[in-house]
This record gives C-alpha cells, sequence and structure tokens, in this order.
C-alpha cells in the first residue's frame, strides 16, 4: 500500500522534476541530457509551422497585388528551414540560453530564463515568479503536461511548452506553442 501511495506522488510529481532536470542540464551545459529531455524533430517541425504560417500570412499583406509574391513566399520558406534546424538543436538552445547576450541586444532575455529557471515548481503566490515572470504548470491529459511561461513586463500571451510522458516517471519535451504576436515581433527584429 505504501509503496503504491509513493509511487502515485512521484508519477504525479515527474513532470515537475523533469523541467528541473532540464534547467540543470542547461545550467550544466550537459547537451546528453537535453536530447534526452527534448524531443528536436518534434519541436523543430512545431516552430517550422508557427514561423512558415507567420512568414505567409506577413508576405500576402505586404506583397499583395505583387505578381513575384509566390516566388517570394517559396525563397522565405527555405530560409526558415536551416535557421530552425540550426537554433533549435542542444547546441543552439545552449548558446541561445547561456550567451546572456545576443548580437543586436539580449532584451533581457537571459535574465528572464534564469527567473523561469527558478520559478518552474509552482509557488504559494498563485504563480507570480520573480522578475516579473509568470509561469503556470498544468496537466493536460494524464501523459500530457503544459507550462506556460510568460514575461508579463513584455508579452500579454504565453509560451507553452508542452511534454509527454514516457514510461512511469520520463517526460520529454516534445511541443511549442510561440504566440503569432511574438514571432512576428521577432521577425520585425
Amino acid at each position: 500500500m505504501a509503496a503504491s501511495v509513493v509511487t502515485g506522488c512521484y508519477a504525479f510529481a515527474s513532470p515537475w522534476l523533469a523541467l528541473r532536470d532540464l534547467t540543470h542540464a542547461f545550467e550544466d551545459q550537459d547537451t546528453r541530457k537535453i536530447e534526452k529531455l527534448i524531443d528536436f524533430p518534434e519541436l523543430r517541425e512545431d516552430i517550422k509551422v508557427t514561423a512558415k504560417a507567420t512568414v505567409m500570412k506577413s508576405a500576402a499583406i505586404e506583397l499583395e497585388g505583387n505578381p513575384f509574391a509566390a516566388m517570394g513566399i517559396m525563397m522565405a520558406n527555405t530560409i526558415v528551414d536551416p535557421i530552425i534546424d540550426q537554433v533549435i538543436s542542444p547546441a543552439g538552445l545552449q548558446l541561445l540560453f547561456s550567451a546572456g547576450e545576443r548580437p543586436g541586444g539580449a532584451d533581457g532575455v537571459h535574465e528572464n530564463i534564469d527567473a523561469i529557471a527558478r520559478d518552474l515548481i509552482p509557488s504559494s503566490d498563485g504563480g507570480k515568479a520573480s522578475d516579473g515572470i509568470e509561469v503556470k504548470t498544468e496537466y493536460v491529459g494524464i501523459n500530457e503536461f503544459e507550462a506556460q511561461v510568460r514575461n508579463v513586463e513584455m508579452l500579454n500571451e504565453s509560451v507553452s511548452f508542452y511534454m509527454r510522458r514516457e514510461g512511469l516517471g520520463g517526460w520529454k519535451v516534445d511541443g511549442i506553442r510561440i504566440p503569432e504576436s511574438l514571432v512576428e515581433k521577432f521577425m520585425e527584429e
């Protein structure tokens, strides 16, 4: 009976433990652990779909009536794939999360990620984390988990990371939902 309770508690708490492990893997720059905790092909596809939809929407508006619009959209789509393939990789994410500054200004990226890492475990103050970062976590299904992250000072919408259970207590990040407004903001910069 006691073993069942302990196992149940572990299974329930396991996504928060996986998020903590992922945070530590980035802090320690442990590429192998990062690869074990993130399904990179699935994550890349999620981001490509969002980025291409935003590019197509933006291009359709800007190139309306232009006979070369279709060619421009095709070229933009061929550029998006290799960029996402490079950035959404263990080395690319490590560089992004640990660089502190990126060319053109960091806009607090490193500090935001540090605050998110400190606050992944639910807090007693209703999800408000330090430094204007809001983190909400919840089960979406018995084998699916969502972590919503938002910088309350910069974004009106949250970025959602989706995880799926692998076995009893294993979890892997396999999806992301990035608000269209955020993708548009990055494309402008």
